[in-house]
């Protein structure tokens, strides 16, 4: 899976559970700011690469 289509897949997650990005960072233990950098496929952390 790219950046590109995990960012996609995280953003569509999120949205069906009605999470902001600020509330699925928490639950994650990242920041707002890191599941934005997800979404748009600029970043891909440890954390994903786990469940990608």
């Amino acid at each position: 899976m790219n950046d590109y289509s995990f960012g996609k897949y995280i953003f569509e997650k999120r949205k069906q559970s009605g999470d902001s990005q600020n509330e699925l960072g928490r639950k994650l233990g990242v920041t707002g700011k890191a599941v934005s950098k997800w979404e748009n496929g600029c970043l891909m952390g440890d954390i994903c690469r786990g469940i990608a």
